[in-house]
């Protein structure tokens, strides 16, 4: 994903410090956290919402397709078990997130683990960038 010597320290800067937090965290935990479980389940709610982590799961659909595609893995067997994978995993972290939410009375704690999470994946993923094997004719 990072095999592009175009990948700045800025862009990395930028990516955890204000794209990932403002455009994906705020954004999805304020959607999926906030307003789509009252939505849901009503206004009184005492459990994570089922609903809203599924949702949340198959929101992720199309990135994961999008990273498949950028590491270019083109087996459909590999791709229906990265989908499903993914989805299933960001489900259970959308249930979790929901919990957290619901045991602090607020969004701002899903938020700061959402975007640790993601940032600390995002840099470690910048700094080990795969090594390519080129065949020479």
């Amino acid at each position: 994903m990072f095999d592009d010597e175009r990948v700045s320290p800025d862009d990395v800067a930028y990516q955890m410090l204000v794209r990932i937090p403002l455009g994906t965290v705020v954004l999805e935990e304020v959607a999926f956290r906030a307003v789509l479980p009252v939505l849901l389940d009503g206004i009184e709610r005492s459990t994570p919402s089922v609903s809203s982590a599924v949702l949340f799961g198959l929101w992720h659909v199309l990135p994961t397709l999008n990273t498949l595609d950028i590491n270019e893995v083109a087996d459909p067997t590999s791709r229906v078990k990265a989908v499903g994978g993914g989805v299933g995993a960001t489900a259970v972290v959308g249930w979790l997130f929901d919990w957290l939410r619901l045991r602090t009375g607020s969004v701002t704690a899903p938020m700061l683990v959402h975007w640790s999470a993601n940032a600390v994946s995002y840099a470690i993923a910048a700094h080990r960038r795969p090594t390519r094997t080129r065949l020479s004719s």
